[in-house]
């Protein structure tokens, strides 16, 4: 777990492959006295220039005095955390900046200082057995071609993958070409010849939430959930004893389905989060008393 750094603001960023959320913590107010919602950031594909327009408007929202906790997906030590780090240095803000996994900032907002598994479903995918102070054990979540299993990415591989089979009702079939716009070509060359195939594949996700009082639709959701629980639960050990808690879109909104598939496998879910930002906020709080 990440030091809380004693100046008076701290910069808390949240960034996934999607958004980026951010928030201007006063440690002597102890209330949040910014917020912001920009562009999402991936260190592992985007270069600095990228991620720098993405980030920009940071840069007005930190007064003097202020430190930075970074939690980002693709923080991967070497290159990609280094990408992040100079960005803040170009915009005045590295002099202390902390700069963490999606996944640890997951830990921290949903389990604090308690033992338990923290899950991620958003545009992707992750998890993490957290000992109350440290991640010790992360299935490896291997991307949107290997993994994200429960991701939005899985979600929508699955309903395309239906679709294109004929594996789908035609009025559902139908109703998914006449609503997205797409076509059998078009959604080929999103997948295998532009940039952003998993925030596209993602993107289809929120076609099956206005879809779900069907069905056909609801078992889609539930069987892409069926997989994250045997593939990725299932290599913890005594992961049913864990407290289980998960952050995410795609968790929030389809907690039901979600919750369902869980119950199935023998798991209780203890809460879900559609954005870790609120918990470390919550955690900062209770450091900074």
């Amino acid at each position: 777990m990440p030091k809380i750094p004693d100046n008076r603001y701290i910069l808390v960023c949240d960034a996934g492959s999607t958004k980026t959320q951010a928030a201007l913590y006063d440690s002597q107010s102890r209330r949040v006295t910014a917020n912001e919602t920009m562009p999402g950031v991936n260190p592992v594909h985007e270069d600095e220039e990228t991620i720098l327009r993405s980030l920009a408007r940071l840069q007005s929202m930190a007064p003097e005095d202020t430190a930075v906790l970074y939690f980002g997906t693709g923080c991967l030590p070497g290159k990609p955390t280094q990408r992040i780090r100079n960005c803040f240095e170009r915009m005045g803000l590295a002099d202390n900046i902390r700069i963490e996994s999606d996944l640890e900032g997951a830990c921290i907002a949903l389990l604090g200082d308690k033992p338990g598994i923290a899950c991620i479903l958003g545009t992707g995918s992750n998890s993490a057995l957290w000992d109350g102070e440290r991640i010790v054990q992360n299935v490896a979540p291997l991307g949107y071609v290997l993994g994200d299993e429960g991701s939005g990415t899985a979600l929508g591989k699955q309903l395309v993958r239906s679709v294109l089979r004929g594996q789908v009702s035609d009025a559902l079939r139908d109703r998914f070409f006449e609503q997205t716009k797409y076509d059998r070509q078009s959604i080929i060359e999103s997948v295998y010849r532009k940039e952003g195939a998993n925030r596209f594949l993602s993107s289809l996700a929120y076609f099956l939430s206005h879809e779900l009082e069907l069905g056909e639709v609801q078992q889609l959701v539930v069987r892409t959930f069926d997989v994250f629980f045997t593939d990725i639960l299932g290599c913890y050990p005594d992961s049913r004893r864990q407290t289980l808690a998960f952050t995410g879109s795609i968790s929030k909104i389809f907690e039901q389905q979600l919750t369902e598939s869980a119950r199935s496998h023998g798991y209780e879910i203890a809460k879900i989060f559609s954005s870790p930002m609120p918990g470390i906020i919550d955690h900062l709080k209770n450091k900074t008393k």
